[in-house]
């Protein structure tokens, strides 16, 4: 642009921005104070925001911390990823303020192994039988096989 009367104001290089945001990935959030509804952030649909009250059980693959199955009164939610155990025990205490499923777009990947990583969120809302069948079976078959290292 020959007249742009706000390059004096740019400066001589534009800003760009690229890559992902410059906030870091958080797979969940604890808060020292008990939550009323716990914040499911899928990465390709939508938000959810659930009360506490109608979660009747909290299902997870034990010592290999990969895989999480909550169970709504209405709906089971199955999260798999690395490192859960942290997040099964926040939504145990109703401390978990949200759980957040990866998005490369948004966020560089954890460079730490330890920490915990959501890898997918799936919620069944008309399935749940099925779902929560389904992770007792897997969980029940991974139980089997030797710990992860």
């Amino acid at each position: 642009m020959a007249n742009d009367l706000l390059s004096q104001f740019r400066g001589s290089q534009p800003k760009v921005l690229d890559g992902p945001s410059r906030t870091v990935y958080e797979a969940f959030r604890a808060s020292h104070e008990r939550q009323y509804r716990l914040k499911v952030r899928p990465a390709l649909r939508a938000w959810e925001r659930i009360n506490y009250s109608y979660l009747h059980r909290i299902v997870e693959d034990g010592i290999y911390g990969t895989e999480i199955g909550l169970i709504f009164s209405f709906a089971v939610i199955l999260i798999k990823g690395r490192n859960l155990t942290p997040i099964a025990e926040a939504i145990d205490r109703e401390t978990c303020e949200f759980i957040q499923q990866f998005d490369a777009s948004r966020w560089p990947e954890p460079s730490d192994p330890k920490t915990p990583f959501v890898e997918t969120i799936d919620i069944h809302v008309q399935t749940k039988v099925e779902a929560s069948d389904e992770l007792l079976a897997r969980i029940a078959a991974a139980q089997r096989l030797p710990k992860p290292q």
